[in-house]
């Protein structure tokens, strides 16, 4: 029977879990967003493979996103192991997980109810309790309730959305399904210690279990998301309450001394954060952001986190940071009066209930590492920073449930219809939560429709916006709203480095619809704006080498390497250009780095091939352009190219299935044609060459129509 009650408890946990994922499961159909996804996923070669040289990268790495966060990249791998580049499981991987952290949270409430500091007085006060001479406990229903509708409160709140549909805030969820373990493991042990009465050393905690097991989960919250780092003080919260485990100064150092490993963690992990946020200039400087404005700041944010709780409208997934800061001003004063009100109640009901005090005290403590005190990037406050801190309002919402619906219970006659007016109510609410939330999946459908949104919420103050939505544009090759787009940042009078940014892009935008001395230009601007920046001399280079300026394209891509050794497309660009000039040692060792920053580069093996190739050395190309097909099946230049290798060596019949091959994933590729007609026409297919010089003929190639038949190499590099 004991058994039997226990596991009902999963019951409500299941429901609030199964309801969640079902309101999530739209964003399924929801692409990558080129905001961090593309970083995170898309254009990450490191996770492309699932070895020690990747697991050694996902433990070392803090360059690429400024965090430590390996069990991400681990989940990322994972995910592209099994899935590839398709959105759809990186998306069924986050809504799994935010089911999971929803039945969790009811878990971890049932437990903390079972503790004597929760507010159980409250509720027996109510009518809850069930009697007998034993410990008065509450009724299954209540616990339920409580535990339910917290479980709901935080799983279906549009607040959770951006860390949902977003697969680059995989790391949320990740952080917080940790965390929330880590409580439920200190839970077992506070409560052993709470009854532990007569003891005041503390005992070898070292040596009890869920103790480290509480240590390990943190281990693995931390290597999931800095943000972690508050776990430890809110161990202390919970020892206040309620776990009533600090009443004197002694139980307080214990309690302390017991934190010591935690606190140790959080700090070493904030210091690598901040370094590395600080060397790749994301830190704001005192000397931009002033204290006093950033504590302003923080008042705001937290007001504002409470109003969006509240009130969850016109939510955006980039809350721009305010221009003008004054403490003195309406908003700011009113920030600042209404957290000190809040504080001031919790602190006059602290003889009665501790519970909002704890509750108060988690909201803030969780929020305190994105309140603006160590400011990075451009943004004031972010939904996704809500995902922890969230569920310190969720439970007094279900704490406040339970105890109105234990109330009815003494009321008679009214109790049923005031019960059946609070069930409606509790429906109203969810489905109006459920309502905005699907609404805001939306928002994330594709790069698009997502820019879009942000620019029609925010004109004219998200420069980021206009840049990315015209990125998306030229990948669609919609030019002309591409450059719209990058124009509007131009015209804006925006940061430099927004301005670089829109001139590279339109530079780019501008050579593919073959305006090359258009694009240089912009490039040309781009350097001049901020000349110690590597990406326009990049992209110079690149033009240059198009318009067969190769000395000038190899001076450009030097430079470039110069101000970021780091950037495998650049040394490829060099190396295609030194190839071209006939330096083919010193092409080899330019590729050679390339593939070295990036093995799953293809253009750097396909390049690589073609310096082997001219150098005779058919073995090594082949090998290369194999590697290539491997990396990209889709690729019919490295198809093309082995063709050619092939036909040297001698191998007719699998260059002519090359050719083929080529063809057929570009049936308007004129080279394919030519060399599979010469090919043809030499081992006595005379018919079949004619047809392929044919082919070649009516897409525009000269050689084609005069037949002319392997006069010259056609190798076609990239």
């Amino acid at each position: 029977m004991f058994m039997k009650k226990r596991y009902l408890r999963y019951f409500p946990a299941a429901f609030a879990a199964a309801i969640t994922l079902a309101l999530f499961s739209p964003a399924l159909r929801n692409d990558f967003i080129n905001w961090d996804d593309n970083l995170y996923v898309v254009n990450n070669p490191n996770i492309r493979s699932f070895d020690l040289a990747f697991l050694w990268w996902a433990l070392t790495d803090t360059s690429s996103v400024v965090y430590w966060q390996p069990l991400t990249w681990i989940s990322y791998a994972l995910d592209y192991l099994s899935w590839g580049l398709d959105p759809f499981g990186y998306h069924l991987t986050n809504i799994l997980l935010h089911g999971m952290n929803t039945f969790i949270v009811v878990l971890l409430v049932l437990k903390l109810l079972e503790t004597d500091g929760m507010p159980r007085r409250a509720l027996l006060a109510a009518g809850g309790a069930e009697g007998g001479c034993s410990r008065p406990r509450l009724h299954e229903r209540t616990l339920w309730i409580a535990a339910g509708l917290t479980g709901l409160f935080f799983g279906l709140h549009p607040l959770r959305v951006e860390s949902v549909a977003w697969v680059a805030e995989r790391k949320d969820l990740l952080y917080f399904l940790f965390y929330l373990l880590g409580i439920m493991a200190y839970t077992s042990y506070g409560m052993r210690r709470a009854q532990e009465t007569g003891r005041h050393d503390g005992g070898n905690f070292l040596l009890n279990r869920h103790y480290l097991l509480t240590l390990g989960w943190y281990v693995l919250a931390l290597a999931s998301k800095p943000m972690a780092v508050t776990f430890p003080v809110i161990l202390l919260l919970l020892d206040w309450y309620p776990f009533d485990r600090v009443g004197s100064w002694k139980a307080l150092k214990i309690a302390l001394g017991e934190k010591v490993p935690f606190l140790a963690l959080s700090a070493a992990v904030s210091v690598i954060t901040i370094i590395a946020q600080r060397d790749v200039e994301a830190m704001v400087s005192l000397d931009v952001l002033p204290l006093s404005d950033r504590i302003a700041t923080a008042f705001r944010g937290l007001m504002m986190y409470l109003v969006k709780t509240v009130l969850p409208f016109d939510l955006v997934p980039l809350y721009p940071y305010p221009k003008d800061i004054s403490l003195f001003s309406f908003e700011y004063l009113s920030a600042i009066a209404l957290v000190c009100a809040i504080t001031a109640v919790c602190v006059a009901l602290l003889k009665r209930e501790k519970v909002f005090m704890a509750a108060w005290a988690f909201f803030v403590i969780t929020l305190f590492p994105v309140l603006g005190f160590f400011q990075a990037g451009a943004h004031s406050m972010a939904d996704r920073f809500t995902y922890l801190p969230g569920l310190g309002p969720a439970l007094l919402v279900g704490l406040a449930s339970s105890w109105g619906w234990e109330r009815t219970r003494s009321l008679r006659r009214s109790g049923r219809g005031v019960r059946s007016i609070m069930v409606a109510a509790a429906i109203i609410l969810l489905v109006s939560l459920s309502f905005l939330t699907l609404k805001q999946i939306g928002v994330w459908k594709n790069s698009i429709d997502f820019w879009t949104y942000l620019i029609e919420k925010e004109p004219g103050r998200v420069p980021v916006a206009h840049i990315n939505r015209g990125v998306a544009f030229k990948e669609e090759r919609r030019y002309d709203r591409a450059i719209e787009d990058f124009n509007a940042v131009l015209a804006g009078g925006y940061s430099p480095r927004d301005s670089n940014l829109a001139y590279n892009y339109r530079g780019a935008a501008l050579v593919e619809m073959g305006l090359l001395e258009q694009g240089m230009e912009d490039f040309t601007a781009a350097i001049a704006l901020e000349p110690s920046k590597h990406l326009a001399y990049c992209n110079r280079g690149l033009v240059l080498g198009k318009m067969g300026r190769y000395p000038q394209a190899i001076e450009d891509f030097t430079r470039s390497i110069e101000l970021n050794p780091d950037d495998e497309n650049t040394y490829i660009g060099r190396g295609l250009a030194l190839a071209e000039t006939g330096q083919l040692d010193r092409a080899r060792e330019d590729l050679d780095k390339a593939i070295a920053l990036n093995r799953y580069h293809a253009d750097a093996y396909l390049n690589r091939g073609l310096v082997f190739e001219r150098k005779g050395m058919l073995e090594r190309a082949l090998a290369d352009y194999s590697r290539v097909i491997e990396l990209d099946p889709a690729d019919y230049l490295a198809y093309a190219n082995r063709g050619v290798v092939l036909d040297k060596r001698g191998e007719f019949d699998r260059a002519i299935e090359d050719y083929t091959r080529a063809i057929g994933l570009n049936s308007d590729y004129v080279r394919a044609y030519l060399e599979r007609g010469g090919l043809l026409s030499r081992t006595g297919s005379k018919d079949l060459a004619a047809a392929d010089f044919q082919k070649a003929c009516e897409l525009g190639s000269k050689a084609g129509c005069d037949a002319l038949h392997g006069t010259g190499s056609l190798l076609h590099a990239r």
